[in-house]
C-alpha cells in the first residue's frame, strides 16, 4: 500500500508541475499567436497603402517632370508648390515609422516585418536617405523623424 500512496504522489507531484507549466505556457503561446496576427494584418493594411502612396508618387513625378535620383532630392520635394509630393513622403515614411516603432516596442514581430517588407524598407530608406537627413537637420523638432526605422532597416552589424 505504501508503494501505491508513493506513486500516488509522484504522480500528483508531476501532474501538478505539467499544470503549472501549462499554466505559464499558454498566456505566452497566445500573445505570441495574437503578435502575429496582428502584425500580419497590419502589414497587410500597410501595403495597400504603401501601393497606393507610391502610385501617387510616380504620378506626380511624371507630372512635374522628374525622372531617377531627382524623385528623392530633398530640394525636389521641400520645393515650392510640391506640398502633393512632400505629403506623399510624409505619408510613406510615417507609415514605415509606425510598423517600425511597433516592431521596436515588440507589438509587432520584427521577424514578420522583415519578411514581408524589409527589402522595400532597406530600399525606401536608401532612396529617401538623403531625405531624411537633410529634414532631421531642420532644427531640433525634426531630429529624431522617422528614426524608429534606422535600427529595422539597417540592424546593428548589417550591411547597409
Amino acid at each position: 500500500m505504501q508503494k501505491i500512496d508513493r506513486a500516488l504522489g509522484f504522480c500528483s507531484a508531476g501532474a501538478a508541475i505539467v499544470t503549472a507549466i501549462a499554466a505559464l505556457a499558454i498566456p505566452i503561446v497566445l500573445y505570441v499567436d495574437a503578435k502575429r496576427n496582428r502584425t500580419l494584418d497590419v502589414m497587410n493594411d500597410l501595403d495597400t497603402k504603401i501601393s497606393a502612396i507610391v502610385a501617387e508618387k510616380i504620378r506626380l513625378d511624371a507630372l512635374n517632370g522628374v525622372k531617377g535620383q531627382q524623385r528623392f532630392d530633398p530640394k525636389y520635394i521641400d520645393g515650392d508648390g510640391n506640398s502633393a509630393v512632400q505629403t506623399q513622403v510624409y505619408r510613406l515614411l510615417n507609415l514605415y515609422d509606425y510598423v517600425c516603432l511597433g516592431g521596436k516596442m515588440n507589438l509587432f514581430s520584427l521577424d514578420i516585418i522583415g519578411e514581408m517588407r524589409g527589402d522595400a524598407l532597406r530600399q525606401t530608406w536608401a532612396d529617401y536617405g538623403p531625405y531624411i537627413k537633410a529634414h532631421r537637420a531642420n532644427g531640433e523638432q525634426d531630429k529624431k523623424a522617422w528614426e524608429n526605422c534606422d535600427s529595422v532597416a539597417f540592424p546593428a552589424g548589417s550591411a547597409s
